[in-house]
């Protein structure tokens, strides 16, 4: 369901027709609540005995990404093919967007598997943590995720016990994670993100001239001439300088 449907639901004796974000799962009694303060819609909730899979919904978020200045340089001059003067074009338009970031709107499916405690605390297994794209329900193309879906959480470690609030803010605590230089190849096509970014190139001749329409369109002549631009990060940058959810990016993929 997306957080938008309604449903009914009731409490104290009454029903009510509410949408699913605004829910809120009751873990003593299985029962599902209005929670107006829940800030991350609940999505799915499975219980087994003590064994629990739940899925929130993490919407209308901006998260910025950090890359060490190594491999961005490594990136832009030999995946994109930038010399020094466009390197330095780009590098002022990202930071004058705020750096390179993850914005949707639409969201992203924060998965975890774990165990509840008799206080009705989590304990979360960080190997079974998954992120997936709402649009097309396969895991998301970001750098520390490996082609199988684990994340790569390097020497981040976050199995202490949590409650329904504190789970989604482990989704965070993963994106301040250092990248894994490894692990920013897009395993699947990129023939139609291609084909979308050359698509924006006549709006973008229509916009005022400025550092950023520049940028945008150097960006699209570099992923029309270069092949090896299947990255991850290049995805993100597409994103960034487009202004577009990059759910809807990664959808292509």
């Amino acid at each position: 369901m997306r957080g938008d449907e309604e449903v009914i639901v009731r409490e104290g004796g009454k029903y009510f027709k509410i949408p699913i974000k605004h829910l809120y799962v009751d873990t003593e009694n299985q029962q599902t609540h209005v929670k107006e303060t829940l800030r991350y819609p609940v999505r799915r909730y499975e219980r087994k005995g003590r064994e629990v899979r739940i899925e929130f919904l993490i919407t209308h978020i901006t998260v910025p990404i950090n890359i060490e200045e190594r491999h961005y340089r490594s990136l832009m001059t030999n995946k994109l093919g930038l010399n020094r003067e466009q390197y330095n074009l780009f590098r002022e338009v990202l930071q004058e967007k705020g750096g390179i970031q993850l914005t949707t709107r639409n969201g992203l499916i924060w998965q975890v598997k774990g165990t509840l405690n008799s206080e009705g605390q989590y304990r979360i297994d960080n190997n079974k943590t998954r992120i997936r794209n709402p649009l097309t329900n396969r895991r998301i193309n970001l750098p520390n995720i490996y082609d199988d879906g684990r994340l790569c959480w390097g020497d981040v470690r976050n199995n202490n016990n949590h409650n329904m609030d504190t789970i989604p803010q482990m989704f965070f605590t993963f994106m301040e994670s250092a990248f894994n230089s490894d692990l920013m190849n897009a395993a699947r096509r990129f023939n139609q993100v291609k084909e979308w970014v050359i698509e924006q190139e006549e709006s973008v001749r229509d916009e005022k001239e400025s550092k950023s329409k520049q940028v945008k369109l150097l960006l699209i002549d570099k992923i029309r001439e270069h092949s090896s631009t299947k990255n991850k990060v290049i995805l993100l940058i597409i994103s960034t300088i487009f202004k577009e959810d990059y759910t809807n990016i990664d959808g292509l993929v």
